[in-house]
């Protein structure tokens, strides 16, 4: 039987500090539309230790790793925060919910209100590589629906 996801997550980080309704921060967000089932982990409250992601967005059938940025965006800093980030959220569906990470689809995002067009450059350019899989960033504006990132994948 197959495990469900969403509920894995749940049981694993039941602090209400750590699960979110919604990924948002200083009024930047990611719409998640088309989802009933999912869980938001609050980044920083699941891994203290390191610089992580804003939030990680468990679904039954993908995962959601998203950095909001309502000043500056470095592409260093990004990729720092992704990968690391999508380290933690695969060993999480591996060792908590014993599912196989590479048969999950990942969306890697940032999120910002304005874009330098220096640093979008580098960032768009920039690819996470994890257990031979290679991972691309998307850049969009706040407030970006997940039913679009996923039309444009």
């Amino acid at each position: 039987m197959a495990v469900h996801i969403p509920d894995c997550i749940r049981e694993e980080f039941s602090d209400a500090k750590i699960i979110r309704r919604r990924c948002e921060e200083q009024g930047c967000r990611i719409e998640i539309d088309g989802q009933t089932d999912y869980v938001v982990l609050k980044g920083e409250q699941i891994c203290q230790k390191q610089s992580i992601c804003d939030c990680i967005i468990f679904m039954q059938d993908c995962i959601c790793l998203v950095e909001l940025k309502s000043k500056t965006v470095h592409a260093t800093e990004i990729r720092e925060k992704l990968n690391n980030g999508l380290r933690l959220a695969l060993d999480i569906l591996e060792q908590k919910c014993k599912a196989a990470s590479t048969k999950f689809p990942v969306y890697l995002v940032v999120l910002a209100k304005a874009w330098n067009v220096t640093e979008c450059k580098k960032i768009g350019k920039t690819k996470i590589e994890f257990k031979g899989i290679s991972y691309q960033i998307k850049i969009k504006r706040c407030g970006v629906s997940f039913s679009e990132l996923r039309r444009n994948k």
